[in-house]
């Protein structure tokens, strides 16, 4: 589970953690982490959950910016541990949050002393009497299963054979860190707050990638390996993927120390057994892809919001998702009743069946039959073959009936038989066939009124569809908290798609949505969006919308200057005359001369018109 702790002042104030979707940023009650400085915009920014799996944090147009490493930033993609500024906080982003008393969580930062230079690697060989012992000990080491077993099993192998004080063995981790998948301790030789491996040795080995041996003669030079009383330790790293190793720590602190032979056995063991741990990574990066591409699956339907409109939404859809009920969705045009069908298919348990979609609203009435149940060959004029119908394309899946209002009305009886039986009959046969569907139906008429006429659907239909699973989805303008972040949703979707490069919008623009009723919903504001961009440079502004005076009315900055209008009217006046100066001038009611004065303050050359012969 994602998670962003926040830190004000160097301490740590709040963890937030979420499953999934968008998450707010800012001043503005409404986000999902609130934070209260002045300095933070009210919508400053925003985590999106992306469509390939990962994450990107983005600002929100905010007036004293989003800070990554230093540089302001619009926009980037997140990585584990990735830290951001917002005002007076840091906000450090984790894909799983860990728990920072874990003692599995072995942190490499710190100050302990630098070691020499000219530390010797490892010899790579064993003893050859050790040769015989050691394969056998690999094949079963690489009979377990996933990399922290086979991990485990090696350091058993190393603690029985070399009898270290300390041992221990991890993977690295984000942040400068270790996730220790084993370790062994004689509690007898060292004392409880004294059980840690040297952090110098493990981080030059790391950064040098070769085994590091440490012996007591050099001891005196490090203050820190000698106050744990470590008179000899080897640290081996083994890569095993891009940018991930596997890092094994011995240390002898009291009594017999080991003698050159069990080092290079150590190490010939542990470099031996790399393929065996390489595969057990590589199997973990294969299980953390497939969560990864589940994640990007589960994004194409993640509904962007804070308000609580849209969360109740959000949680409604996802429990009525597991429960094999049919479900009716009301709502506006442009609300996003597909969306949420695809939704409720893509987390229930037909959600690796097919998910098909009948739109009411475009297809014939007099084809809507053979459209939705198929047809027999010979069953109608044209009908040169058998045809399989929308019902069973979609069985073991979802069949989504969208504007079920709109229903040819002799076809609604059929339906009805359709949701109450599960069965169905093909045009041009006698015989009924068996539905293995669940029916999401959508519709933006309001089926409680009494009247069919009203509603456009039948009575007896009407109720058996009330009687399932009903999601109302709340019209934009009673959810205007989510429209900063919308905006900015689809502003980056749209100039990825354009390859435009225009980031933000300008201020007011955002203050014109906020304050505009949407009655073409969620739809509408993208649709402004992608007509918008075209004509934007680097940011949209209100200029930059055509045609939308519904919204913007006539503000100061949508009016064009006398400048403009004289010169568009010039323009259109030569075109009309085909560059005639003279008759333009007749037509404007000025003196040619004036006519070229006006021409050449304009910058219009006589050759940007056709001459009338």
């Amino acid at each position: 589970m994602p998670a962003l702790i926040t830190y004000r002042d160097g301490n740590r104030s709040r963890v937030f953690r979420w499953e999934e979707g968008s998450v707010g940023i800012g001043r503005h009650e409404s986000n999902d982490l609130f934070l209260s400085d002045g300095t933070v915009s009210r919508w400053h920014a925003a985590v999106f959950e992306t469509e390939n799996g990962s994450w990107r944090l983005r600002d929100l147009g905010s007036s004293d910016g989003t800070w990554v490493h230093g540089k302001k930033r619009v926009a980037c993609e997140l990585e584990d541990a990735t830290g951001f500024d917002i005002g007076p906080y840091r906000l450090v982003f984790r894909t799983a949050l860990p728990d920072e008393d874990d003692p599995a969580l072995l942190s490499l930062d710190g100050s302990d002393d630098p070691l020499p230079k000219d530390l010797e690697p490892s010899p790579l060989e064993p003893a050859p009497d050790a040769a015989a012992p050691l394969w056998e000990v690999i094949d079963e080491i690489a009979g377990r299963d996933g990399l922290a077993a086979r991990v485990d099993a090696i350091v058993a192998t190393i603690a029985a054979r070399t009898q270290p004080t300390l041992i221990v063995a991890g993977r690295t981790a984000p942040g400068h860190s270790i996730r220790v998948a084993a370790r062994r301790v004689d509690a007898r030789r060292v004392p409880e707050d004294q059980v840690r491996p040297s952090r110098s040795l493990l981080r030059q080995a790391l950064h040098r990638g070769v085994p590091l041996v440490w012996r007591e003669a050099a001891a005196a030079d490090v203050p820190s390996i000698a106050a744990l009383g470590v008179l000899s330790a080897i640290a081996i790293p083994i890569e095993v993927g891009p940018g991930e190793s596997v890092a094994f720590y011995a240390d002898w602190r009291a009594g017999a120390q080991p003698e050159d032979a069990a080092l290079e056995w150590i190490t010939a063991l542990a470099l031996a057994t790399a393929p065996a741990l390489a595969d057990a990574a590589s199997g973990e990066r294969l299980a953390r892809d497939h969560r990864r591409l589940a994640r990007a699956q589960r994004a194409r339907t993640q509904f962007i919001g804070i308000s609580q409109p849209i969360r109740e939404l959000v949680r409604d859809v996802d429990r009525c998702a597991a429960v094999e009920r049919d479900v009716l969705l009301l709502g506006e045009t442009g609300t996003g009743k597909e969306l949420l069908a695809r939704r409720i298919h893509e987390r229930s348990p037909r959600c690796a069946g097919p998910f098909v979609v009948v739109d009411a609203n475009t297809i014939p009435a007099e084809l809507f039959e053979s459209e939705l149940f198929g047809h027999t060959k010979g069953s109608f004029t044209g009908a040169t073959r058998d045809r399989e119908g929308k019902v069973a394309l979609a069985a073991g899946g979802t069949l989504f009936i969208d504007e079920i209002g709109d229903l040819p009305a002799g076809l609604q009886g059929k339906l009805l038989r359709l949701l109450q039986e599960r069965e169905y009959r093909r045009l041009g046969e006698d015989s009924y066939r068996k539905a293995t569907i669940r029916v999401i139906a959508a519709t933006h008429r309001n089926l409680g009124r009494s009247s069919d006429s009203d509603a456009g659907v039948r009575l007896d239909l009407r109720m058996r569809m009330m009687q399932g699973v009903v999601v109302k989805t709340p019209p934009l303008r009673e959810r205007p908290d989510d429209i900063p972040l919308l905006s900015y949703f689809f502003l980056d979707q749209l100039a990825s798609e354009l390859d435009l490069d225009v980031a933000a919008f300008a201020p007011d623009v955002i203050e014109a949505f906020l304050e505009y009723s949407w009655p073409g919903n969620v739809r509408e504001l993208r649709a402004l969006v992608s007509n918008a961009i075209v004509f934007a440079e680097k940011r949209i502004r209100i200029r930059d919308f055509r045609h939308a005076e519904e919204i913007f009315g006539l503000r100061e900055d949508t009016l064009p200057s006398l400048h403009d209008v004289e010169r568009e009217h010039v323009i259109r006046v030569l075109h009309a005359t085909r560059g005639n100066q003279k008759r333009a001038a007749e037509v404007l009611g000025i003196n040619p001369n004036t006519l070229k004065d006006k021409m050449d303050r304009h910058g219009l050359q006589r050759g940007d018109f056709r001459t009338r012969k």
